[in-house]
């Protein structure tokens, strides 16, 4: 039996493969992978050849071309960048990773 894929309102590119969860919002440019059991949602854009092993949630999350996620991971609000080929790539994670960015003050904006 296949896993289950749910697009909602996605834009899908060339040799992208889906295995499984559910994709709201999103854009696949092209040559992306995504394991199984995948949460991704409004915003997120992956670029050329950027995949995700299985139990990624990605929110608002732009991942740059080559950019490897590892599984158990959840980005919000994440920009990632980095590498330049197939054989030089960032890798995030190979075990439970959670990551939100806050925009955090330490002083005013203005003097």
């Amino acid at each position: 039996m296949k896993p289950r894929v749910t697009l909602e309102n996605c834009r899908v590119g060339r040799n992208v493969r889906l295995n499984g969860g559910f994709f709201q919002e999103a854009v696949f440019l092209g040559d992306n992978v995504f394991g199984s059991n995948a949460h991704v949602r409004a915003g997120t854009i992956m670029e050329e050849q950027a995949c995700a092993a299985h139990t990624v949630g990605l929110k608002q999350t732009l991942l740059f071309p080559f950019v490897t996620l590892g599984s158990l991971i959840n980005f919000c609000d994440c920009f990632m960048a980095g590498g330049t080929s197939r054989k030089i790539i960032p890798r995030w994670g190979l075990r439970l990773c959670i990551l939100i960015i806050l925009p955090i003050r330490t002083r005013p904006l203005l003097p």
